[in-house]
């Protein structure tokens, strides 16, 4: 029965662990893109060469993403549609870059103020999450400190001072 268990539920785990390590390369991506369509931008570059530049240049799922947007701008879909196609491949952490880029393209409001606020709320965020990951290492290490150190140090330390007093007491019968 446990190993029925086991065999059903190692896939269902995989994938969460699959999608959740997605997310996270997603997250951690995020702010370098946003920061490098800022830069192309700030250059004189337009939005969409900006976007493929900043696609071509990186290698994780957000850089995919423009990339896959990019390609359907090729195909004769408008810009505006390709950007909006990218709120559901950037998901939730890809919101504010996505409105900058959507309002700048279908409003014609100025770009870069609104990806430098994008920028520095897509950093604020990985550092959000880096300070979490943070917090969580002294709970993961307990249990090998307990387990593994701690064990050691008492046979290491404290026994050998037990044996020795218990070797200098001496009991008359």
């Amino acid at each position: 029965m446990v190993v029925g268990v086991a065999v059903w539920s190692a896939p269902v785990l995989g994938r969460r662990r699959s999608r959740r390590s997605h997310r996270e390369a997603l997250a951690a991506e995020l702010p370098w893109v946003a920061g490098l369509v800022r830069l192309g931008v700030g250059a004189g570059l337009p939005i969409d060469r900006a976007l493929a530049e900043a696609a071509r240049r990186g290698d994780g799922p957000a850089s995919r993403a423009l990339a896959a947007a990019m390609d359907r701008t090729t195909r004769g879909v408008s810009l505006a549609e390709a950007v909006a196609d990218l709120r559901v491949a950037l998901g939730q952490p890809g919101r504010p870059f996505v409105a900058a880029l959507a309002g700048s393209i279908r409003m014609g409001a100025p770009i870069g103020p609104a990806l430098d606020a994008a920028s520095a709320e897509l950093r604020a965020d990985s550092r959000r999450r880096a300070e979490i990951r943070a917090r969580k290492v002294p709970v993961r290490m307990l249990f090998p400190l307990a387990l593994c150190i701690l064990p050691a140090f008492v046979l290491l330390s404290v026994a050998p001072m037990v044996l020795d007093a218990l070797d200098d007491l001496q009991l008359d019968l």
